[in-house]
């Protein structure tokens, strides 16, 4: 079914996108009265039976369980289907923007192949098991670029408009990088990214030098060296070391399976703990920390008494 739901959702954005119509877009295959709209809402009816004839057999809190990703995304996806859907069908002439996030909605739902492929499997596995560890240096990365935005705003703040003549004849005018500037914070946060992914960086870069000093380079400078060169590296490191050590882990514990009853399992904070230490940390002070975690859960173990050790 889902395939002949993104086989159908296929055809329906081929027509939609025909270039019979002269470049225009032709809305026809998504109004409800075509027959491609009818055929995508008998898939939306077959899904919403499946998934309430399920939840009626195993009861919700087992149902949930079997397989809490794919389930969930199933739920989500197809009450916003039904729910759009009726939306549609309520309107003599639906909003062109509501027919193309209800075919993208439907598209989406090939998300559903994976589970039936065993490298896609794996690989969404290892992703659910991946997401707790990025956040912590994706939160790192977001103070560099707040406090590097902070300081540029203070500093660049109003140098960059156009018509500045210290920037006549530059490659950042020619190029017309007008939008990247330290104006506003949100155009420093724009500008640092772009900073980042290294995008005709040393353009940007002069621009600032023009109006204000060779100085400024520091900023440019530190913030390549800090981002590029440390917190990024820092990242890829995390991501290659964590996903041997998750891909170890499921190997020893066998494929996640989606219909299991039992509860699937979280990579714990421990183990996360486990990968940053052997990552940042010597063996000294990995056996320093292993020490002194062992140490603090003597103490706080009672004792025959009732009373703590000492």
């Amino acid at each position: 079914v889902v395939l002949l739901e993104i086989a159908l959702a296929f055809v329906q954005t081929c027509v939609f996108v025909s270039p019979g119509s002269h470049g225009e877009f032709n809305d026809q295959p998504l109004l409800p009265g075509s027959v491609w709209f009818r055929l995508l809402t008998c898939t939306t009816v077959i899904f919403f039976l499946d998934t309430s004839l399920r939840i009626l057999t195993f009861g919700l809190e087992r149902y949930w369980n079997r397989g809490r990703v794919r389930h969930c995304f199933d739920v989500l996806s197809i009450s916003a289907l039904c729910a759009m859907e009726i939306v549609v069908c309520c309107f003599a002439s639906p909003p062109d923007y509501l027919l193309r996030a209800l075919l993208a909605l439907h598209i989406s739902r090939g998300l559903c192949l994976a589970h039936h492929i065993p490298p896609l499997r794996y690989l969404v596995a290892l992703v659910a098991h991946l997401v707790p560890v990025y956040h912590q240096l994706g939160f790192l990365l977001f103070l560099v670029y707040y406090i590097f935005a902070t300081i540029g705003v203070q500093i660049f703040g109003g140098q960059i408009y156009e018509g500045n003549e210290k920037l006549n004849g530059s490659g950042y005018a020619e190029a017309a990088y007008w939008s990247l500037n330290f104006n506003d914070f949100p155009s420093g946060l724009v500008t640092l990214f772009c900073l980042m992914v290294v995008n005709n960086w040393f353009v940007v870069a002069d621009g600032f030098l023009r109006v204000t000093n060779k100085s400024a380079s520091i900023f440019f400078v530190s913030f390549f060296v800090i981002t590029n060169l440390v917190v990024l590296n820092i990242l890829m490191t995390l991501i290659l070391e964590s996903s041997a050590t998750v891909q170890q882990e499921l190997q020893a514990t066998g494929e996640p399976d989606a219909e299991s009853d039992t509860p699937q399992r979280t990579w714990s904070r421990g183990a996360r703990e486990f990968v940053l230490q052997r990552m940042l940390l010597n063996d000294d002070e990995r056996l320093d920390s292993i020490v002194s975690g062992t140490s603090g859960h003597l103490n706080r173990t009672p004792t025959a008494g009732g009373s703590s050790a000492a």
